[in-house]
């Protein structure tokens, strides 16, 4: 058990998911709760909470190609950041 896990992703730029197996992650609700840009494979219940280049980025694999392919494409200017980050807060 890791305590303080939301200042550890609070001093994170990026959250990168790599389970293909989990229902509801707990940890990318925690990783969107901080408004940290997030990547995810498109599975389960990830497609609820993550909608591509809206509040994250979706991989198709759990695959280590995919994943680099989208920390590529994370935003890298604030205000685009700043977006991610709102609209992940948004997700309900």
């Amino acid at each position: 058990i890791v305590p303080n896990v939301p200042e550890y992703l609070k001093a994170a730029d990026v959250f990168v998911l790599p389970s293909q197996t989990e229902a509801t992650s707990l940890s990318l609700l925690a990783a969107m709760s901080t408004a940290l840009a997030c990547i995810a494979p498109g599975v389960d219940d990830n497609l609820d909470l993550v909608q591509d280049d809206v509040t994250g980025l979706l991989v198709p694999s759990a695959e280590p190609t995919p994943h680099f392919q989208a920390l590529m494409r994370v935003p890298t200017s604030e205000a685009a950041l700043r977006r991610l980050a709102a609209a992940a807060l948004a997700v309900r």
